[in-house]
């Protein structure tokens, strides 16, 4: 009766050793595949060309509870860069808006939303935002060429020229 006790405790974890092995594997590589992100995760995968990873590694990061304000506007703003340049225009503009009203002093997120409004061809909203992101820094250059931009798709080449010579003498004073 012992022995078949103990046939029976061995078949038993025998049985459950693979299960128990898979188990350990996976607790093992839950932290490199299902880890927190944070916000600097967000603004890494930012530099990289995987424009489903921005959105994606910044959704979690959003996800966490206690982000600053700075923190959460800086993760809208670059999940809005991987929406614009997923083409995903209208998320991208409710991300770059979301973040413009925790901090509405951040450029990138002004320029960024008028490139998501210059892409939809609407180049008045686009303007305004240009605008936006150069009253807050005129020194922000990309503004001034996008707006050279929009001024060319509207038929106006003469504001595009001077909107191009514009970006060269700040571009020159950086």
């Amino acid at each position: 009766l012992k022995i078949a006790r103990l046939w029976n405790r061995q078949e038993f974890v025998m049985r459950r050793l693979p299960i128990a092995a898979l188990l350990i594997a996976a607790v093992a590589v839950l932290p490199q595949t299902a880890r927190a992100h944070t916000v600097e995760d967000c603004s890494q995968a930012t530099l990289k060309d995987d424009d489903l990873a921005i959105i994606r590694v910044c959704s979690a990061a959003l996800e966490k509870s206690g982000l600053s304000k700075e923190d959460r506007s800086i993760a809208l703003s670059n999940r809005g860069l991987g929406h614009l340049r997923n083409k995903e225009f209208d998320k991208s503009i409710i991300d770059f808006s979301d973040a413009l009203l925790i901090n509405p002093k951040n450029p990138y997120s002004f320029n960024f939303r008028g490139d998501a409004w210059l892409q939809k061809k609407n180049y008045d909203r686009a303007l305004a935002d240009f605008e936006e992101a150069l009253r807050v820094d005129s020194g922000f250059t990309a503004a001034y060429y996008n707006r050279g931009q929009a001024f060319e798709n509207q038929g106006n080449a003469e504001a595009a020229r001077a909107e191009q010579r514009l970006q060269r003498h700040h571009a020159a004073a950086a």
